[in-house]
């Protein structure tokens, strides 16, 4: 983490990396608008999903394969916002 000089104004652009990882951890904002605050949040962001443990679990998949077209549906938990994860 950095240490922030006291004349300087924080924000969202200067808190320290460990503040942002506890951020992207817990999940309550949308991964993609992340993604677009700085290089430094793309980075972590993008650092956190890289690892599987930190992806839902994946309950079902049926692959639907009638004629030529195939259709891939996936069961997961959402019991709380996962990341990179949308309820369509």
């Amino acid at each position: 983490s950095c240490l922030i000089m006291s004349s300087e104004v924080l924000n969202i652009l200067n808190i320290p990396q460990d503040i942002i990882r506890t951020i992207v951890r817990v999940g309550q904002e949308d991964i993609d608008s992340m993604l677009l605050i700085s290089q430094q949040w793309n980075s972590l962001a993008l650092e956190h999903l890289s690892n599987r443990t930190h992806l839902p679990v994946i309950n079902k998949i049926n692959l639907i394969a009638p004629d030529s077209n195939y259709t891939l549906e996936m069961t997961i938990p959402i019991n709380r916002n996962q990341q990179g994860i949308r309820r369509t």
